[in-house]
């Protein structure tokens, strides 16, 4: 697993796009904080620095013809597995959002690189809210330590999504 990890970055995003040259398909770039997370639609992703889990996904070529679709809907499966694995129902709401009692619990924004019509590289950022408990003027956001009333160990976390997030990708894609 090829995790490149920063206290601080502008935006994990941005880093992989810019970085892509150096960055083999599978690699996995984290922040404890982003000072300018990016959600869709120009929004930014708010987070308190190292209470949350900020990470981009980097795909490289080769890639199959249906891999934006694939990796999105692998992205909201692992999500949803993770938790459910912690005994927490989740909801997909689209385009890139996943819900927790109507609350939002994590996000994703996904960018291709392209040259005409072939997909080059994706980036797949995700933001999932794990100790952050107070969102400021976020009213329908929530976390998991405010849904299961404790607190993580965000690190444990982070390489437990990981590991199987690189489970479910491995039969999809090749990485190396």
């Amino acid at each position: 697993m090829n995790i490149i990890c920063f206290d601080s970055i502008d935006s994990t995003n941005t880093y992989a796009k810019h970085h892509l040259a150096t960055l083999a398909s599978g690699t996995i770039i984290r922040a404890r904080y982003q000072t300018q997370g990016r959600g869709q639609y120009t929004r930014t992703w708010q987070s308190s620095p190292n209470e949350n889990l900020l990470f981009t996904f980097v795909l490289q070529a080769p890639l199959p013809t249906d891999s934006i679709e694939t990796i999105e809907r692998i992205m909201v499966q692992t999500l949803r597995q993770f938790l459910q694995s912690k005994g927490v129902s989740s909801v997909h709401k689209l385009p890139n959002d996943i819900y927790v009692n109507g609350k939002k619990i994590a996000g994703m924004l996904l960018e291709t690189i392209r040259e005409g019509n072939t997909v080059n590289s994706i980036v797949v950022g995700v933001g999932f809210n794990i100790n952050q408990t107070t969102f400021t003027a976020l009213p329908n956001a929530t976390s998991l330590s405010l849904v299961m009333n404790q607190t993580f160990d965000i690190d444990a976390m982070a390489d437990e999504f990981f590991t199987l997030l690189l489970q479910n990708v491995h039969p999809h894609f090749v990485l190396k």
